[in-house]
């Protein structure tokens, strides 16, 4: 993918006039929590991909749009991260304010031939950003991790090298990772156990048990649409009322296509609430 062209500053100061929120400061090992639907709500993950240079930028204007006050977007390519960055780079500072872009190579597209390569633009994008607009660059590296079921994925023992070799290669430079994790939860956790990392599991949908296992590791547990699916309420309910698992919660919607649904995230927060008051 090309990188994206500047986005004329006037019209993106427009869209999102009325919509902007001073960024809070957050270290590489921080993520944001929002879990009320009075809050400023934060999307903890989500992606900004298209397959033309126009719904790219449309999707783009789509964001600024939304009422929700700041996006944690996390690539999953290297073409894909070059592309989000220059579009970011191209946005006035009032709208850059409202995004934190995530650096990372997705195991559904990863390729032993082109790992090395793509490692080491991601981490020379990761350099060039802290130095030239660190406020560009969000709490965890991502979106890495392992998936057992998507098919074409490489074999889950190469994927677990290759995430060993990502985490080795940039914990050095932020030891906070959005971590994809798809029927490997053992394997996942064989990774980690030898390292000194935080970060956030996306797209949690487990059971207590496995949310206690990540959560131990120091975790945080993304939550997402998921949670809307009424035949899951009960696994739902159990979850947000565990104890143990209070505060380990991330709002996320995962949205990657089209124009950003902007009601979804809310819609999740009052899902929410309304599953841990029916105790």
């Amino acid at each position: 993918m090309s990188a994206a062209p500047m986005m004329a500053t006037s019209m993106m100061a427009t869209a999102c006039a009325g919509l902007t929120t001073p960024r809070a400061e957050q270290s590489c090992h921080e993520a944001s929590l929002s879990l009320g639907p009075g809050d400023r709500l934060t999307d903890s993950h989500c992606h900004l991909l298209a397959s033309s240079e126009g719904e790219f930028q449309a999707c783009l204007l789509s964001y600024l749009k939304s009422p929700v006050a700041h996006f944690s977007l996390y690539s999953t390519t290297l073409d894909n991260a070059q592309r989000v960055a220059a579009a970011l780079r191209a946005l006035p500072p009032e709208a850059q304010a409202r995004f934190s872009l995530g650096l990372g190579l997705h195991p559904w597209f990863l390729n032993s031939a082109t790992f090395e390569r793509e490692l080491a633009g991601l981490i020379a994008l990761y350099d060039e950003l802290k130095r030239d607009q660190p406020q560009l660059l969000g709490p965890c590296w991502g979106e890495v991790g392992l998936d057992q079921k998507h098919p074409g994925c490489l074999p889950l023992n190469e994927q677990q090298a290759l995430l060993n070799e990502f985490i080795a290669a940039t914990q050095d430079r932020c030891g906070a990772y959005s971590l994809h994790c798809v029927g490997a939860q053992s394997a996942l956790l064989a990774v980690l156990r030898s390292k000194q990392i935080t970060g956030i599991v996306h797209g949690f949908s487990g059971k207590v048990a496995a949310a206690l296992q990540l959560v131990a590791r120091g975790l945080k547990l993304g939550l997402g649409p998921k949670v809307l699916r009424p035949e899951q309420e009960h696994k739902w309910r159990a979850l947000l009322t565990a104890p143990e698992l209070a505060g380990s919660w991330c709002l996320e919607t995962d949205w990657d296509r089209g124009p950003y649904e902007g009601t979804l995230l809310a819609r999740i927060a009052q899902r929410v609430d309304s599953l841990k008051a029916a105790r």
